[in-house]
């Protein structure tokens, strides 16, 4: 009976792919994680704002100037904040990308090696 020559190392490419899609696994559950924390971040702070903004509306009908200053402020804050949140989603998609295709990358060049290994 012949032995495959090659099989020590069909073995180790194996375990290297699929180690590679253990890891595309985690990050996709990390990534997944870190939207679900940021849209409850944003929606926490969605909500305290729309009762802040309600009081503050309240006040600038009592005609309270400098409530009404506070108000302008208060919504330009809630711009900046809905801005970074729509930021930092954009660029962990981005991130997300890159991680995926560098990973894809990795397995393919792993699977091609295997798949020209000759069978001796």
């Amino acid at each position: 009976m012949v032995r495959d020559i090659n099989s020590d190392r069909r073995f180790e490419l194996e375990r290297d792919i699929r180690e590679i899609e253990r890891k595309e696994d985690e990050f996709v559950q990390m990534k997944n994680q870190f939207e679900r924390s940021l849209e409850q971040f944003y929606q926490n702070f969605q909500r305290l704002s729309y009762q802040n903004e309600a009081l503050l509306q309240k006040d600038v009908s009592l005609g309270n100037q400098k409530t009404a200053n506070d108000l302008q402020e208060h919504q330009v804050l809630t711009q900046h904040m809905s801005r970074y949140v729509a930021s930092q989603l954009e660029a962990l998609n981005h991130a997300a990308r890159q991680v995926r295709q560098s990973m894809n990358d990795e397995r393919e060049d792993l699977l091609g090696e295997r798949n020209h290994l000759p069978w001796e």
